[in-house]
């Protein structure tokens, strides 16, 4: 091998330029990948130096972080020392002058990430302002290591430098202290960690971590947390101890006791067994200090106690979602370490360091073969992580750089894929998610802050080779995932009722409030504003505002990516891109980009518009291609035009006046005939087919806004094409019937839009409005003739070779064959699309209002109506006959509609719908017009079709319809469960993604299955007006109530299932939940319960009926009200100001609902929550109260929540409906913040009844949860940490307002049970105390639930025991003992069981100070003396048998146990003569006592 003088640096031709490796350094991505072939060149005679520009506008590239050379890269090198005079004159900058000592060069140990700053990651990502975060103040005190711990590290270092030997921590590598939480981090690797040593490191590490949370105190902080550091500490001396073997424990205690003095070491033995003994006698429910997440909820308890402001999070922190946090933490955390094959698999690398044992893996000889399967074998042999693919990305060498975004494309669609077909439910279900299939987890990681993945993106996208601009534009594609997305977008498309999208931009919910009573399901979020998405400028900058930087780019793209890569300027690179003639495959990938960022919301869609000429650029690329050739960009280009017009009427408007949309549609006019197209190549075919479809769509949006209806005369003999019935024989021969159903498909869709914007038929259909303009063009009834018949053609199935097999449904193996056809579902949208046209134009024929009626009938009937029910009775679309099972086309798509294809269970609901739509405005426009009797010799000359179609549709299909109807509240009693499981963290994802990249196993809101679920949700809703619910009164059956009751439980599921995109399906279930028949029903219910006879009169139900359907609709269904920025000034959106940030906190909609087809996630409440139904019930938290109407509310809600809580009672035990499924906390917090605002609801009796009677049912749920599972009342946990204050403002309602009223005092005395987690227990007594209220509570057989539940488990909670005897010691219990309050029946029994009977070991000390205080007011207070006899003599009662036995008296004391509860006594004072003086006393009252008694 060639030597190389080491002085002499080697140089190399990079990009066309020869420069020595000594400035290649400096260079971005200058970093050549080892094993690949260098060439030595001459010096260049002129020396350069690298460039160093002032202002990067992005940060330089950085190395890799695969693994070090251990060994040297040429042939021998001299001694040690020969350059180390050079190596401290060049410093850190000298790479290639490693290369002389790599000989003798030590492992490199590589630098342990301590772990993701989750914490802060939840601030980026969930913040409430998600404004670029302000930058990180510097620590006031800086870290100074003292002299000490410095000659403490010097010679340990100095010691195993000599021995060569070296305890790795678990992860084989070595200590990390950092001394800043961001990712610019001091790394120091040790050699050991002595334990003397021990506890100086991990002191620094954690007031290093503590300086950059930037509390307000450091000292209050480090006295407050002063237990969590130490008991931090110990764990990680435990840790390292158990890393260490015997000899070298051993040699460690040597080395400590001929260090230190033996009397300090007899100190520190006592101390640290006082500290032992504390250990044990104290219970504490936090994590173990050891574990990673231990400092993460030390921030996070620092945060809710107001200590730290920095960034404001509306996200709702507790203790339990912060323990679920660290678990998923620590799934992100574990995918740090996974190995990634170039197809995206995980590798189960040999090579992987061991997470456990002594001896490391680590050698030289792996690394050397892994390096060797990546260059001179298989590059993705032995596996890159993410860091590792991300830090490959950077390399100088341009395969190197395409290799790697190859890679990280690879994982994310795979990681995604995966994701997708998952199990639909809840990320958190993760027991069977570990390591090698954790996708959620990789995908989470792989967008997450720390990769930085967005801003490697765009800062490759800059590159000058075309390979790696085309890998990396696709790996932005998959980040945005895209494919995924456009599929979920396609099936929406074809479905006729959804005539809105929805934005794909991550969201986050609001944090509940204690206005609001802390009720959950709050308005959505963005996670990034839009203020932050667009790129700043100089100009937009106000006074004193910092100029924006990297970092802060990287921060909003870790909120979302999205809008991370806008503000990175990602839409003016594609411009210039797009202005560069890309290859095919570029173009085609740049399109998809941008496609992505429209659906991202309308800010982004925004920003595509403006960005200067960005889609003329692309239209005139669109045009000057070949105008007869159709490729995919052409396609993805008018989606993307469809897009933009869906967003914003004012980009529809400027599409149509620039001629935009003429350009982009002209192939709608380019067949003349069926046969010109279908004798084209199959992908000719295909090809028109998509483009014929997008165009479509776009004229569509056009028409949905009211513009190009004036289009139709010229287009309409191109649609005849593909109205009319083709040959089917032609179509299945040349394999294009699917691409010929999609264009008629959207032809009927397009159609069926153009209906709506025709004036209503009896309202003067002939004349239009002299002041319409362009804006509001109208379709005219002449035109309507030809489309129904052509629509009436082509639903005659029996005729179609494929649709006609469906009728033989009962053979099921004949149907899964014809199933496996493709072109199945594509007929059955067809079929959907068609009933959605007819439906249209029978809607506008019905009249507007009765004025229109001629002696309430219609003046005369169109021939189409009678016209279409007889076709669809005649081709078997509806039974004629009345029987189940006669074969109809409705009985076959319910039975498609359960099979497991999702698409074509979607399509076969929608034909339903439609159908249903359809027959029903047949029927009605049939009644309407033959209102008067018929004699029956007029029905004599009909046939069986007409004499149906005069009977009624619906009537002779009743059977069938009952069977769907069956099966459609089954399906919405247990589908609403998966959209309830789906909200993580209170967001719809935990990933910064969009659309299915939430991160959501099976897609979460955008899964298919869901989306089925909410297909069915709307069918069930014109179901319901099939079989509407019918009061007599005093005349329920049994009967009817059980269907009433299913149905009330279907449509608060369907409730659960519905979203954004369903607002008007929610608002009719409302409207179906509380009308009068249903209230009848729920009054009937409640009646049997109270044993009342009678009932509400017809206008009370009225009332009632209008105070519900109000409260719910403006409660749940009405967007945030936002405020509007100044008039026609666009660049406020631009500007960060910290005054003006409050205007910036929502997206400011500047267009009314009518001039956007997007439903907004953000600013409404949809899916609702399973609580949704208790708002009533808190509206007296809030302070917004419009009128007194809110006492109207109150006792609705009351009457609603009784009469579904009993319904659901007589359901059978394993169903699981909607409202058995509200935890039982929420349902006591409702009732709760009922009294929030005093005690105006009880002012009527019958509302005061309610009140009390739904008390005793949640009373007796309680009772079932202790046999169930003994489910705690988690108040603080659950609902809201602070739920303290919560319970001050209640309490100090029941002291001023209540006088002892004893359903107030039921309800107060409710967090005193048992279940009730310790903290809010305490809460609730120290309120009740401060508030001389404890006499107050009633007695405690009177209180909610069973006795047993506020007696068992005995107290063993420190601060609740110390507070029962406060109370007893200064009186406060003296009159709720001679009251019977259930306060002083807990305090005694809670105090005399711990003492007497269940105090153990280690709660002897508290036991004794207990003791100590009684005695002590017993000697002070004569009048306590009969209250600490009581105590003496308690006797704990029976709590198994039932009924309870009476605590007042109890089972009489043996005089032995009386001894032996002395003897107690005496043991606690401990000694003390003055105490046990008391106890002598005691023991001779209680002999006089008992000489009396006998």
């Amino acid at each position: 091998m060639k030597k190389v003088d080491p002085k002499k640096p080697t140089t190399q031709k990079i990009f066309g330029s020869v420069i020595n490796e000594d400035d290649a350094s400096h260079l971005v991505g200058g970093i050549v990948e080892k094993g690949f072939t260098e060439r030595t060149l001459k010096i260049p005679t002129t020396s350069f130096s690298a460039p160093r520009p002032t202002v990067l506008p992005f940060p330089v590239a950085r190395h890799r972080a695969h693994g070090p050379h251990w060994a040297p890269k040429f042939g021998d090198v001299r001694g040690k020392n020969d350059h180390d005079g050079e190596e401290n004159e060049e410093g850190d900058e000298d790479f290639t002058g490693m290369d002389q000592i790599g000989a003798f060069a030590k492992p490199v140990e590589r630098k342990e990430n301590k772990g993701l700053d989750f914490s802060r990651w939840r601030e980026i990502v969930a913040s409430d302002n998600s404004s670029v975060p302000y930058k990180r103040e510097e620590s006031a005190h800086k870290l100074k290591s003292t002299s000490n711990e410095r000659k403490a590290v010097a010679e340990v270092s100095r010691n195993k430098n000599n021995s060569n030997e070296r305890t790795p921590d678990k992860y084989g590598k070595g200590a990390t202290l950092s001394a800043d939480g961001d990712a610019k981090s001091q790394d120091v690797s040790m050699e050991d960690r002595h334990p003397t040593l021990q506890v100086n490191t991990q002191t620094h590490n954690i007031f290093a971590n503590k300086t950059d949370a930037r509390f307000d105190s450091q000292e209050a902080e480090g006295r407050q947390n002063a237990s969590s550091l130490e008991s931090e500490i110990d764990a990680e001396n435990r840790a390292q101890l158990a890393r260490m073997s015997a000899d070298e424990i051993a040699e460690a205690q040597a080395e400590l006791m001929a260090k230190l003095n033996p009397a300090v070491m007899e100190a520190l033995k006592r101390k640290g067994q006082e500290k032992l003994k504390r250990g044990k006698s104290s219970k504490s429910g936090s994590h173990q200090s050891g574990e990673k997440g231990s400092l993460l909820d030390q921030m996070k308890n620092a945060t809710s106690q107001g200590t730290r402001r920095n960034v404001e999070d509306d996200t709702p922190k507790s203790s339990a979602s912060t323990g679920v946090w660290d678990e998923w933490s620590k799934r992100v955390e574990s995918v740090r370490e996974l190995s990634f094959s170039l197809d995206g698999n995980i590798l189960k690398s040999k090579f992987d360091v061991p997470k456990s044992g002594n001896i490391s893996t680590y050698a030289e000889q792996n690394l050397s073969e892994r390096d060797y399967l990546r260059t001179e074998g298989d590059p993705g042999a032995a596996g890159y992580t993410i860091k590792e693919a991300v830090a490959l990305a950077r390399s100088m060498v341009p395969g190197q750089r395409t290799f790697a975004f190859h890679l990280i494309a690879s994982v994310l669609d795979r990681a995604i894929h995966n994701i997708y077909q998952s199990q639909l439910g809840c990320i958190l279900r993760s027991q069977d998610r570990h390591g090698f299939n954790d996708w959620e987890a990789i995908w989470a990681f792989t967008l997450g802050p720390e990769p930085e993945l967005a801003l490697l993106l765009r800062m490759y996208l800059d590159d000058n080779h075309n390979s790696v601009i085309l890998a990396c534009a696709r790996a932005i594609q998959c980040a945005l995932t895209y494919e995924i997305n456009e599929e979920f977008f396609e099936i929406v498309e074809r479905i006729p009722t959804l005539q809105r999208d929805a934005p794909t931009a991550p969201i986050f919910r609001s944090r509940p409030e204690i206005e609001d009573g802390f009720l959950h399901g709050g308005f959505w979020k963005y996670n990034a504003k839009p203020s932050n998405i667009l790129p700043f400028t100089r100009d937009s900058l106000g006074n004193g505002e910092s100029e924006p930087t990297i970092q802060d780019d990287v921060v909003v793209a870790g909120q979302d990516i999205a809008a991370g890569l806008i503000r990175m300027g990602i839409l003016q690179r594609i411009q210039y891109l797009f202005e560069t003639e890309p290859s095919a495959a570029l173009e085609e990938c740049l399109i998809s980009i941008l496609i992505g960022i429209a659906r991202h919301s309308q800010s982004c869609a925004a920003a595509i518009m403006e960005c200067q000429q960005l889609v003329q650029t692309i239209i005139d690329r669109f045009t000057s291609k070949e105008q007869m050739e159709i490729s995919t960009s052409k396609i993805k280009s008018v989606t993307l035009l469809k897009i933009l017009a869906r967003f914003d009427k004012k980009n529809c408007l400027e599409f149509i006046k620039t001629g935009i949309v003429q350009k982009v549609t002209w192939h709608l006019y380019r067949y003349t005939s069926f046969d010109q197209w279908v004798k084209s190549t199959n992908e000719a075919c295909k090809l028109s087919s998509a483009l014929l479809v997008e165009q479509l769509r776009l004229w569509k949006v056009c028409v949905q806004h009211g513009y190009c209806a004036s289009y139709f005369s010229d287009l309409f003999p191109a649609l005849c094409i593909w109205l009319n019935v083709p040959a089917f024989g032609k179509l299945t021969e040349n394999n294009v019937l699917s691409e010929y159903a999609a264009i008629a498909k959207e032809a009927y869709l397009v159609l069926g839009a153009l209906t709506r914007r025709l004036p209503n038929f009896y309202s003067h259909m002939q004349q239009m409005d002299e002041g319409t303009t362009e804006e509001a063009e109208n379709w005219c009834w002449a035109q309507v003739g030809p489309m129904i018949d052509s629509a009436l053609e082509s639903i005659r199935i029996k005729e179609m070779p494929l649709l006609s097999r469906l009728f033989e449904w009962q053979n099921e193996e004949k149907l899964n064959g014809d199933m496996q056809d493709s072109a199945i579902s594509p007929l059955l949208w067809l079929i959907s699309s068609i009933m959605d046209m007819l439906s249209a134009v029978l809607e506008a024929v019905i009249p507007e209002n009765n004025a229109e009626l001629c002696h309430g009938s219609l003046p005369w009937l169109p021939d189409f109506v009678p016209k279409i029910g007889l076709e669809i009775l005649e081709n078997g679309l509806m039974s004629s006959d009345g029987v189940a099972g006669s074969g109809s086309f409705v009985e076959c798509l319910c039975y498609l509609r359960k099979i497991n294809q999702q698409e074509t269970s979607i399509a076969s609901s929608s034909c339903l719908q439609g159908l249903l739509r359809v027959v029903w405005c047949v029927d009605k426009m049939i009644s309407l017009a033959n209102n008067e009797p018929r004699n029956l010799l007029e029905y004599q000359s009909f046939t069986r079709e007409e004499e149906t179609l005069a009977a009624g549709i619906l009537h002779s299909s009743l059977p069938e319809l009952t069977t769907l109807m069956t099966s459609l509240m089954e399906s919405n009693g247990s589908e609403w469960r998966h959209m309830q499981s789906i909200e993580t963290f209170g967001r719809g994802g935990p990933a910064p993604g969009i659309g299915v990249g939430w991160g959501a196993p099976g897609g979460g809101f955008w899964s298919k299955k869901l989306l089925s679920a909410q297909v069915d949700a709307r069918l069930f809703i014109y179901l319901l007006d099939v079989f509407p619910i019918v009061s007599v009164k005093d005349q329920f059956t049994t009967e009817g109530m059980n269907s009433v009751i299913q149905k009330i439980n279907s449509v608060m599921g369907a409730c659960l299932l519905l979203g954004p995109m369903d607002s008007y399906a929610v608002d009719k279930l409302l409207d179906f939940l509380f009308q009068v028949p249903t209230l009848k029903y729920i009054d009937f219910s409640i009646r049997q319960f109270l044993n009342l006879n009678q009932g509400f009169q017809e206008e009370d139900y009225v009332l009632l009926s209008d105070v519900l359907a109000s409260h719910f609709k403006k409660k749940w269904l009405s967007a945030k009200q936002k405020r509007k920025s100044a008039a026609g000034d666009e660049k406020v959106l631009h500007k960060n100001s910290k005054k003006r940030s409050v205007l910036l906190d929502t997206i400011p909609e500047e267009v009314s609902e009518s001039k956007c087809l997007v439903a907004e996630w953000a600013h409404q409440r949809l899916p609702l929550p399973l609580h949704w139904c208790l708002s009533p019930l808190s509206v007296l938290c809030s302070s917004s109260h419009e009128s007194l109407d809110f006492i109207k509310v109150a006792k609705g809600g009351l009457f609603f929540l009784l009469g579904i809580e009993l319904m659901s009672t007589t359901l059978p035990a394993e169903s699981h409906t909607p409202v058995r499924n509200v935890p039982i906390v929420w349902k006591l917090h409702a009732l709760s913040a009922t009294l929030l605002s005093g005690m105006g609801i009880f002012e009527e009796d019958n509302s005061r009844d309610l009140y009390k009677a739904l008390q005793d049912v949640y009373g007796q749920l309680l009772d079932k949860e202790e046999k169930v599972d003994a489910k705690k009342l988690k108040f603080k946990t659950d609902i809201h940490e602070n739920y303290s204050t919560f319970i001050d403002n209640l309490v100090e309602q029941f002291a001023a307002v209540s006088y002892g009223d004893m359903i107030f005092g039921r309800q107060v005395g409710v967090y005193l049970h048992q279940f009730v987690e310790a903290p809010v227990r305490l809460a609730a007594w120290n309120a009740l105390s401060n508030a001389c209220a404890l006499e107050l509570l009633p007695p405690l057989e009177k209180c909610i639930a069973a006795t047993c539940g506020y007696l068992e488990p005995v107290e063993d909670d420190e601060r609740m025991l110390e507070a029962y005897c406060k109370s007893w010691v200064s009186g406060a219990l003296d009159k709720a003992a001679r009251r019977g309050s259930a306060s002083f029946t807990l305090a005694l029994h809670h105090m005399s069981s711990f003492i007497f009977q269940t105090c153990s070991g280690n709660m002897l000390p508290l036991r004794n100070k207990l003791v100590k205080s009684l005695l002590r007011d017993y000697s002070r207070k004569k009048q306590h003396e009969v209250l600490f006899i009581n105590l003496l003599e308690y006797q704990r009662p029976d709590t198994r048998s039932e009924p309870s036995p009476s605590l007042k008296e109890g089972m009489p004391l043996h005089s032995r146990d009386v001894v032996n509860r002395l003897q107690i006594l005496k043991e606690a004072c401990e000694g003390n003569s003055s105490l046990l003086s008391e106890v002598e006393k005691v023991s001779s009252v209680f002999s006089r006592k008992q000489h009396v008694d006998s």
